[in-house]
């Protein structure tokens, strides 16, 4: 069975991912700036998937997108690349796995109140992103809105939607992570690949997760946020930053 390790990446990474979203670029998906990879590494805001061999076949992280005038920090959830060679999991996606990973770790990690956002294109990962408890902001603020036109082009503006973390982010986040066997520290699954014949093949695979810290903390998350201990950090996007 073929094992796929999920964990923080470290600093001596960055050439690897840097290589790793170049060969995934396209028009609609645009590489993560230097600046705010090399960010992450440090801040270990960025989480890798990687193949027994140390093959990249998946990267996820958040990263901070601006201050508010009130001087909350809001995160961008951002930078989600799965390619083929790990396949589409069931019943959980990979992106939905990797998506709640994020969100308790900005949760558990960073202090609030902040503004947790994502955006989307694609039906699946919009519908990845409700899932998880987001919600569209709508209306967009102006200055969002404006923000938004330095890196979408003007035909492909009203396909992109904007969605911010909520009061039942978190709940989601760990129902979700609960599902897949987060708390134990690996997860069972199967995964379909597309083959070069674009015939699809099924096998199982096994997810370790190399993220101790938070798999030690879920047990008390779960319990906490059921209890209602576990205060939401999440606020709205301002309408002025």
């Amino acid at each position: 069975m073929e094992t796929f390790l999920i964990a923080a990446s470290k600093r001596d990474e960055l050439d690897d991912l840097i290589g790793f979203y170049q060969s995934g670029e396209t028009d609609t998906l645009p590489v993560p700036s230097y600046v705010s990879l090399r960010d992450a590494l440090a801040n270990q805001s960025l989480i890798t998937v990687r193949a027994a061999d140390g093959t990249l076949v998946a990267a996820a992280g958040y990263f901070e997108y601006a201050r508010s005038i009130d001087a909350w920090i809001i995160y961008e959830l951002a930078g989600t690349r799965v390619r083929n060679a790990i396949g589409r999991l069931a019943p959980v996606p990979l992106q939905q796995i990797l998506l709640s990973l994020r969100i308790i770790q900005v949760a558990g990690t960073e202090e609030g109140p902040l503004t947790l956002i994502s955006s989307a294109k694609s039906l699946a990962s919009i519908g990845n992103l409700g899932s998880a408890g987001l919600e569209l902001i709508n209306p967009l603020p102006n200055w969002f809105e404006y923000d938004t036109c330095s890196w979408i082009g003007m035909a492909d503006r009203p396909a992109w939607k904007h969605f911010a973390a909520t009061a039942m982010t978190v709940g989601k986040a760990l129902s979700i992570l609960t599902l897949v066997g987060f708390g134990g520290g690996t997860h069972i699954c199967d995964a379909s690949q597309k083959l070069p014949d674009d015939t699809i093949a099924s096998r199982r695979i096994r997810l370790v997760y190399d993220l101790k810290g938070l798999v030690r903390q879920f047990p008390w998350m779960v319990t906490a946020h059921r209890r209602g201990l576990w205060q939401d950090p999440f606020v709205p996007l301002p309408a002025h930053l």
